[in-house]
């Protein structure tokens, strides 16, 4: 299955900007995708850029988790990046689960801090 989601790679960390709807085809292509490409890859980290995400309902977000939680079990750290507010407020709102989550405003934050990692600085 091809994703609609674009995985680049950045040194040791995988960067996938989410610049379309999030649907549950959408998400199970990118799923298989992303763990493929750790699988392949040397991977320290993946940046997962939401900055294009404007809506996102409980049962997409609890797949995203699902594909955080994966990418963990394979032993790479996961960043949330660029979350909207709307969008940060909607999940408040939704009461979902983010116990956990590591999230950063920025690209340029979120690969200092898979660096950071790297260099066992975290």
């Amino acid at each position: 299955m091809e994703s609609a989601i674009t995985i680049n790679s950045l040194d040791s960390t995988l960067i996938a900007s989410i610049q379309v709807d999030l649907t549950n085809n959408v998400l199970l292509g990118f799923q298989q995708q992303l763990l493929e490409q750790i699988h392949k890859r040397s991977v320290d980290g993946v940046l997962l850029d939401l900055s294009g995400v404007g809506t996102l309902d409980r049962t997409n977000f609890e797949h995203l988790r699902k594909i955080i939680d994966s990418v963990g079990v394979m032993g790479t750290t996961c960043v949330l990046v660029g979350l909207r507010p709307g969008l940060v407020c909607a999940l408040v709102e939704l009461n979902v689960n983010t116990d956990g989550l590591q999230t950063v405003t920025s690209l340029e934050q979120g690969i200092e801090l898979i660096n950071q990692r790297r260099a066992g600085g975290a």
